[in-house]
């Protein structure tokens, strides 16, 4: 931060004292650090002081590889002989004359910056910003244009220069500074998440009287060597008005690209109306081919700058889906964006959180379990609206889960005013799919090609034909092959395609490969060897994007190691010029920062970049793969993993390593573990038999876990077919598949089927595998079970009574499977008609289970709770009640207060209170655990109306003077 008066000219007032206010706003905002010892403005210096700390300033940028940003208050001069543009020092003036400076002490702008940035060879910038508050600055872009360029690919490949005006004009009064200062402090509403260079020109030239600012962007990005708008990485703050629902989210940034540069035409404002106005709105289908606008309308939506249009914050969540979008990434950032537009939501997340059954947290799909259940605790006045843009982009499994959790929630009637905006590129079936048919569908045609036509001419800045010109540019109703993205890449080309008015793909494929063609020429000349090094580099970067897929995706620093895993080590800085290079082929976001994420800007981008590689898919999709093993790895790394790790693994031919990569991610969800592997299956070659047949089997598996017993019933006869056929009937997956069809069998609802199904299997298990083989015992404990379940207790009885000394004799008499069968035992004891003997066999199993498994083991809880119960059945009431209350204390510290469990441990204390002779107290009992139950379960929930019932029975009874028990009360026995 320089600011220079100039002794013999006119004094500008407070200059000091606004750039100490524009470091400190660029420091505590941007989280920019001063490279001055003092961390403090250069006031008033010297031309010799001035020179130093700029090349010092450069030196320090380059060597931690950083972006530089340097801005200038005081006076300019400009030279018309020479085309050179002076910052004045204190000391700049001649001494015999007021009104030439000395050119020795003065700061020639031009040739310093091309002096600094071609020093220190061993460093690079990550990017330079200039402002310069100057008279006559705006000849610095003149300068810039012809002095700057060919130092810039090599050293600094994004540069960003604003001056406080256009040609020779004057600045008056810092006020360039002060509207500076006060856009970053207040924001711009409708401007993008991030301030720019490029968005400070509005508030200038609005704020300041006279003064029309220049500004000057150079990005090494082809053949023209210029970004419209810039490198998005060259932020200055956060915007501080934006406060939308993407506001901090990681698709604050993809938000910003899809809405820059947008011609509003009829067409956009009409569709924009259909959304907006229909009803009733509980789906609305925004369906189009590529090209058409459909990612850009949603971010308009967000954004909501046209109040004629879009109500303001109409949006309360958006999620953008990418090729690693899974029904748990899209929940967890839906309800995480209502958790802050949303009032109310947040504390009806953690209340749904906290009182979830354990079947309803394994059972239930995360958009239900994190979304629809809060939100149907919530009272909104009017509907809420949520963005889903993308459906056909995850990958087949996930694209699956998602359409069918979206046609749910859309059709659930216990959250109506839940409302969902979903784009969906027309011809991937997703557009035809069913279970979205009651979604009202609004139809997006390509734009003719004379609007691409105009489009390209408006964001590269150039005129118009006239409309002669134009019709003989192209007809007036032609439509062209790509639409909205043929007018952003034409305006990164150096040049267009024969043919471009093609209507079909052949205009988008050429266009893009004239952009690589572009990007690999520009990034070849950067080198002064003149070596095709970099061409090499752009190959590989684009092979690394296509593998991440679409969007935001991949961690910056993980597709660095995947480059150098490719024989192309960067530097993060070098890494972000070649990306700068590509332009609108890429996705960033939260660029520039420790999050920044990369990906094709476009699902219709990748076919044709995969086909313009040298190295194949596979390749790339190894060299990702190959860096998510790293130890100690970052969060970022984990996380990225977790969503896409399973697929590059399985795409680089590595599946066995996919599925123990899945293995470690599944968690007590079957849910999230059914979208796990469904979205794995895809994913492997049909090559790999073995992890193809495992992958079914867990989707098969975890389809039953769901509670989805009649699709997993379904899945695991297919399965067993394709097994006979491949493996013949002895194998051991073979009857590893008999096995789970024996037990879902039995899940629909028919166990006599279940029984003689596991009978026959066992009978051949013992033949292959042998009697002692622990599939063939866990057989034998099934057939317990199932028989017990067809109405013959002493028959389950007596099978588990002969299972146990095996266990011992096999296992040990303390392994968890056989105090397993013990628990077992007495629970048939009990339900045989035996509750001493059931209470007897507790009593005895109690100490090896807290010896063994610990005291705060699932199965020692639920024994103590089974002991209880068994003492309140053979009379022991106080035993019983004395028993639960020792029991509640620790339910609440393991489970929690809330949990189903312990609020279930209340609500027998309240029954055995009644029992003992103590109605006050069970009275006092149910009325408290009623308040809990409708604050955790709502009112509505039947264990919150089973309360209800309870506490008005007894009310009723006390009032009438009756003995409490002369009739049945309305209270259910849990075992």
């Amino acid at each position: 931060m320089v600011a220079s008066q100039c002794e013999g000219l006119g004094r500008i007032e407070h200059i000091d004292t606004l750039a100490g206010e524009l470091l400190t706003e660029l420091r505590e905002l941007g989280g920019w650090m001063p490279v001055t010892a003092d961390g403090a403005p250069l006031v008033d210096p010297g031309h010799v002081e001035l020179r130093h700390a700029v090349s010092s300033a450069f030196t320090t940028a380059k060597r931690q590889q950083a972006t530089l940003l340097v801005s200038f208050i005081g006076h300019g001069h400009y030279d018309p002989e020479d085309r050179k543009f002076f910052l004045l020092a204190k000391d700049s003036l001649d001494e015999n004359t007021t009104e030439v400076p000395d050119r020795d002490k003065a700061l020639d702008l031009g040739s310093r910056i091309q002096t600094d940035l071609k020093r220190n060879e061993q460093g690079r910038l990550d990017g330079l910003v200039m402002l310069v508050d100057a008279c006559a600055s705006g000849r610095a872009i003149n300068v810039a244009g012809s002095e700057w360029f060919t130092a810039i690919p090599r050293n600094a490949a994004r540069m960003e220069l604003l001056t406080a005006s256009a040609d020779d004009a004057p600045a008056f009064n810092a006020c360039f500074t002060r509207t500076i200062i006060n856009t970053l402090r207040t924001g711009d509403p409708t401007g993008p998440s991030q301030i720019f260079v490029e968005t400070l020109r509005t508030p200038i030239a609005r704020g300041c009287t006279n003064q029309d600012p220049g500004h000057l962007s150079l990005t090494m990005s082809g053949a023209a060597q210029a970004l419209r708008g810039g490198d998005p990485g060259l932020w200055l703050v956060p915007n501080r008005a934006r406060s939308d629902c993407l506001t901090g989210r990681p698709s604050a940034g993809l938000v910003d690209q899809l809405t820059r540069d947008l011609l509003w035409t009829r067409d956009v404002a009409r569709t924009i109306r259909k959304l907006v106005t229909h009803e009733p709105p509980r789906l609305r289908l925004l369906i189009g081919p590529a090209g058409s606008g459909k990612s850009a309308i949603m971010g308009m939506l967000v954004r909501a700058t046209r109040p004629e249009l879009i109500p303001p914050k109409y949006i309360h969540a958006a999620v953008f889906l990418d090729a690693t979008s899974s029904p748990l990434t899209v929940a967890e950032e839906l309800a995480t964006q209502l958790g802050h537009t949303l009032p109310g939501f947040a504390a009806a997340a953690a209340r749904t959180a906290n009182s979830l059954t354990e079947e309803q947290q394994r059972t239930l799909g995360a958009l239900d379990r994190l979304v629809v259940l809060p939100f149907a605790k919530v009272a909104s006045d009017d509907p809420v609206h949520i963005v889903i843009d993308g459906l056909d982009q995850p990958d087949p499994g996930n694209r699956e889960a998602l359409v069918a959790a979206i046609g749910a929630v859309t059709t659930d009637e216990s959250v109506s005013d839940l409302c969902v905006i979903a784009g969906i590129r027309q011809g991937t079936r997703v557009d035809e799919d069913p279970r979205l048919a009651h979604g009202f569908e609004i139809f997006l045609e390509l734009p003719t090609a004379r609007t691409v036509v105009e489009a390209t001419f408006t964001f590269a800045g150039g005129l118009l034909p006239d409309d002669n010109g134009l019709d003989d540019l192209v007809p007036e109703d032609t439509t062209v092959g790509g639409g909205w993205l043929i007018s952003r890449l034409f305006t990164e080309v150096s040049q267009l395609p024969d043919n471009w008015t093609d209507t079909g793909d052949s205009t988008l494929n050429a266009a893009i490969a004239q952009r690589i063609t572009d990007a690999s020429a520009s990034a070849s000349a950067s080198e002064e060897d003149q070596t095709p090094t970099y061409a090499t580099h752009i190959d590989r970067i684009l092979a690394i994007l296509a593998a991440a897929g679409v969007g935001p995706v991949l961690p910056l620093d993980l597709a660095g190691q995947a480059l150098n895993n490719l024989g192309t080590p960067l530097s993060p800085a070098e890494l972000r010029d070649l990306l700068a290079s590509l332009g609108v082929l890429v996705a960033r976001s939260a660029a520039s920062t420790a999050d920044e994420r990369i990906g094709l800007a476009h699902l219709a981008f990748a076919e044709p970049i995969e086909r313009h590689l040298e190295i194949d898919m596979r390749t790339a999709h190894r060299a990702i793969a190959d860096t998510l093993g790293t130890k100690d790895p970052q969060q970022s790394t984990l996380d990225y993993r977790a969503r896409s790790g399973a697929r590059h693994l399985a795409r680089a031919g590595r599946a066995h390593e996919a599925l123990v990569l899945v293995y470690s991610l599944q968690g007590n969800r079957a849910a999230d573990n059914l979208a796990l592997w469904t979205a794995l299956l895809p994913e492997i070659d049909p090559a790999d038999h073995r992890e193809v047949v495992v992958t079914r089997n867990n989707i098969a598996q975890t389809l039953g876990q769901t509670g989805d017993t009649d699709a997993a019933l379904k899945a695991f006869r297919s399965l067993l077919a394709d097994e006979e056929r491949t493996f013949g009937t002895d194998h051991r997956s073979t009857l590893i598949i008999r096995n789970n069809i024996a037990g879902f069998l039995g899940e629909t609802g028919n166990p006599n089927a279940a029984l003689v199904a596991f009978r026959q299997l066992l009978s051949d298990q013992e033949r292959i595998l042998g009697p002692d083989h622990p599939d063939a015992l866990r057989t034998r404990h099934n057939i317990a079970a199932w028989l017990g379940e067809t109405g013959n207790p002493n028959a389950a009885l007596t099978a588990y009574h002969q299972l146990l000394p095996d266990h011992e004799r096999i296992l040990g008499p303390l392994h968890p499977t056989t105090l397993h069968t013990q628990q077992n035992i007495a629970a048939w004891l009990g339900r045989s008609g035996d509750p001493s003997a059931a209470l007897a066999a507790l009593l005895q199993l109690l100490p090896d289970l807290e010896r063994v498994l610990g005291p705060d083991h699932p199965a020692t809880l639920i024994a103590r709770g089974n002991i209880a119960s068994w003492l309140g059945e053979t009379g022991e009431v106080s035993q019983a009640l004395t028993t639960y209350r020792q029991l509640l204390p620790d339910l609440k510290r393991t489970l929690g207060l809330d949990h189903p469990d312990t609020l279930d441990t209340r609500d027998r204390i309240a029954f055995w209170l009644g029992r003992s002779g103590a109605p006050e107290a069970q009275l006092a009992v149910l009325r408290q655990l009623l308040l809990d139950r409708e604050r955790i379960l709502g009112s509505g929930h039947p264990e919150t109306q089973n309360t209800r019932k309870s506490i008005a029975y007894l009310e009723t009874l006390m009032t009438r003077g009756k003995d409490l028990y002369t009739d049945t009360q309305p209270l259910t026995k849990r075992e």
